[in-house]
């Protein structure tokens, strides 16, 4: 509970009755939805006695009601009361980011990233700037992920930190730039490269496919490669294509009955019954063989043939639902 506790950092007041009373008045305030009167009452509380327990008591009401500057300020004094608490520090380490304290938290995502093994590094690289694009101000955090990285930037990781990093702040342009750089470094890199053909999808679809076609060379197995190279096909009306790019795929995954309904759908939009119909089978025969009988249900129940329903389906797969 928050009163009782083995810590050897806290300080040796009494719980008096005052206290008491003003722990149990701030529950009552939160009960009825008088928020401040809490927060305020728990920091008057953690000043007055010392004790980091009702300093973070503080920062978890405001955190929770989503007052941020309340938050870091709480954790502020929450820290200062318990500086060897790693709960306080990391709280107080994700509230700065939250708040755009830049200056002030990049020593500490800095050390962060300096704890790493050489080995983790580059994954430790974009799963920081997962962690800063919780920020307010995300072209700051742009900012302080280049210079954090800096001395990263032969590796193709920290390139696609920053694309992710700079389509946060809405710099689509300096986001594909990064993400060239990252593909120049690994031309098989496979999250750069789809990206970068997201992001060019629809401004430059030609560009788009020009990426994927590129990244295919470097990387033919990829599987969701062929896909979206596959989904820009169909939004593209060009089906022979798509067909093409599945009929990779079948290769590459032979018992992927997802593939093989998408190469059905594609025959039956062709008006190739036969080679749908076939399709179709096989596919049933891929989900019952794993244990997965939802595929049975696609097609007539009546003729047990491809119907209508599936042309939906094939416009969901261009949509990149399916």
């Amino acid at each position: 509970g928050l009163l009782s506790s083995e810590r050897t950092d806290l300080p040796s007041i009494a719980l008096d009755q005052d206290i008491m009373y003003r722990v149990l008045a701030s529950e009552i305030s939160l009960q009825r939805g008088l928020v401040e009167p809490a927060y305020r009452t728990y920091l008057d509380l953690a000043q007055d006695t010392r004790d980091p327990r009702f300093a973070q008591r503080a920062t978890e009401i405001a955190f929770l009601t989503r007052s941020p500057a309340q938050a870091l300020t709480a954790s502020r004094l929450w820290v200062e009361l318990s500086p060897t608490s790693m709960p306080a520090r990391q709280v107080q380490q994700l509230l700065l980011v939250a708040t755009g304290k830049w200056a002030e938290v990049e020593p500490m995502l800095q050390a962060q990233l300096n704890k790493v093994s050489p080995g983790q590094r580059a994954d430790a690289i974009l799963q920081l700037q997962q962690q800063m694009s919780k920020s307010t101000d995300p072209v700051g955090a742009v900012a302080a992920l280049q210079r954090i990285a800096s001395h990263d930037m032969q590796r193709p990781e920290t390139h696609l930190a920053l694309a992710r990093a700079k389509v946060v702040a809405k710099d689509v342009p300096g986001g594909l730039a990064e993400l060239d750089t990252a593909l120049k470094l690994r031309p098989g890199y496979e999250d750069a490269a789809i990206l970068a053909a997201e992001l060019r999808a629809d401004d430059d679809p030609d560009a788009a496919i020009a990426g994927l076609r590129t990244f295919l060379k470097a990387a033919p197995a990829s599987i969701d490669g062929h896909l979206a190279l596959a989904r820009m096909y169909l939004v593209r009306d060009q089906q022979d294509k798509a067909r093409g790019e599945f009929e990779a795929l079948k290769k590459i995954a032979p018992n992927d009955a997802r593939i093989t309904l998408a190469l059905g759908l594609l025959t039956l939009q062709q008006r190739q019954y036969d080679a749908a119909e076939r399709y179709r089978r096989a596919g049933i025969r891929e989900h019952a063989t794993a244990g997965d009988k939802e595929l049975a249900g696609v097609g007539d129940a009546d003729d047990g043939r491809l119907g209508a329903d599936d042309a939906r389906a094939l416009g969901e797969l261009q949509q990149g639902r399916a």
